[in-house]
């Protein structure tokens, strides 16, 4: 487990790694500066599935000025800059944006009061049950290649079969969890 589709990208340019479930935000980037071309095999979720999350009841969400993030460059970051928006929040005067870490992370960084709002996805958004909700994001039914299987080009080219029987056991699995919840929830 490697937190952040920032992180993810970065062992994959290494050639640490030959797949990862992530969102393709960081990858487009680093499409252009690696000179591998990243390829997105399967899109698990398809749309924006964050909230913007606070600890505090507030009137004006202009009242929160640090914002927690996994990393810069990452999904979290692209749509946490979103979402301020859609409140009227200028993410680059009316507010400070830290790099956390994960949601675990991030959730213990609003408990401690190091900042005062972050993004969530379910179930990560269950860690904190006091959390007030800001806006749910997904709400705005925007496509966005939000997690899905990733691989390069040279893996697919030169690994074919195994490429191959990865993507027949990835699609194999979303059917199961699909259509058989009782083993889903059991595995």
């Amino acid at each position: 487990f490697i937190t952040s589709s920032t992180t993810l990208t970065q062992a994959m340019v290494a050639g640490e790694i030959q797949f990862a479930q992530m969102g393709i935000g960081p990858a487009i980037p680093a499409s252009l500066n690696s000179g591998k071309q990243f390829i997105a095999l399967f899109a698990t979720v398809d749309r924006i599935a964050y909230q913007l999350v606070s600890l505090k009841k507030v009137k004006d969400v202009k009242s929160l000025k640090r914002w927690g993030i996994s990393r810069f460059g990452s999904s979290s970051a692209l749509i946490l800059r979103l979402g301020l928006e859609q409140l009227g929040v200028d993410p680059e005067r009316d507010v400070v944006i830290l790099q956390i870490g994960g949601n675990p992370d991030r959730v213990a960084a609003l408990n401690a009061g190091v900042i005062d709002g972050t993004l969530l996805e379910a179930p990560s958004s269950l860690l904190a049950p006091d959390l007030n909700v800001l806006k749910d994001l997904s709400e705005l039914n925007y496509p966005f290649f939000f997690s899905g299987l990733i691989t390069t080009r040279e893996i697919v080219d030169s690994k074919r079969p195994i490429v191959e029987r990865i993507a027949r056991a990835y699609a194999e699995s979303v059917h199961i969890f699909r259509s058989d919840p009782a083993r889903s929830v059991g595995v």
